[in-house]
């Protein structure tokens, strides 16, 4: 997938399926109220994170302003345009181009390794936001 100038920013991050010693196997012995399940009861709960909207650029070049300002540079046009939008909020922002391509890479990932075969998926949820 690729990453935003926010997360280059911030430096590189393992965020896959076991990066924090999480994974579908270590969910499968305990529910959430620390009981056992019955064999053949385990669900597994996948979450795919929403993909880069309009709203997160306009914070990154806000976040980029202020920067600047305290630098003692005065920021980019764009940055400070970017900035009087986030005024106006949007609750439903719509994708960036780079949410756009997060979304057709992670289709892509998902079909081309057969998770949709593998899984065994039975429910798919999803936001009814942009």
């Amino acid at each position: 997938m690729r990453r935003s100038a926010h997360d280059e920013a911030s430096g590189p991050r393992d965020h896959g399926p076991h990066a924090h010693g999480f994974s579908p196997r270590s969910l499968e012995s305990e529910s959430l109220d620390g009981s056992v399940l019955p064999p053949g009861r385990t669900k597994v709960l996948y979450v795919v994170r929403h993909a880069e909207s309009e709203e997160n650029v306009q914070i990154y070049k806000f976040d980029r302003a202020v920067a600047d300002f305290r630098h003692g540079i005065f920021p980019r046009f764009g940055d400070i345009k970017a900035a009087s939008k986030l005024l106006s909020f949007n609750e439903d922002s719509p994708l960036s181009d780079l949410g756009e391509q997060q979304l057709i890479d992670v289709r892509d990932q998902l079909c081309n390794t057969g998770f949709h075969k593998r899984s065994g998926v039975q429910l798919v949820v999803h936001s009814t936001r942009q």
